[in-house]
């Protein structure tokens, strides 16, 4: 850009939006596409493979298993 008169400062400003624009369009990307394959991948999973499962004395919360697996890595990351 500075080759056809723009200034340094012009330069870093472009540069700067640029990757703001960039982390704003792959957040809405993640939050938004990313939350719903999560969602597909884990009824898929939990169909095929029985994981997450709802027993009838728990909450009806389709991520329940999430906090089973916490609950056991958590410790053993914490633990190194």
């Amino acid at each position: 850009m500075e080759a056809v008169g723009a200034s340094g400062r012009q330069v870093r400003d472009l540069i700067t939006w640029e990757g703001i624009w960039y982390f704003v369009f792959t957040l809405a990307l993640s939050v938004t596409a990313g939350t719903g394959a999560d969602y597909l991948i884990f009824r898929v999973v939990r169909e095929h493979l029985g994981f997450g499962r709802i027993k009838e004395n728990e909450a009806a919360d389709e991520f329940h298993f999430l906090r089973g697996v916490l609950r056991y890595t958590l410790p053993s990351i914490g633990a190194n």
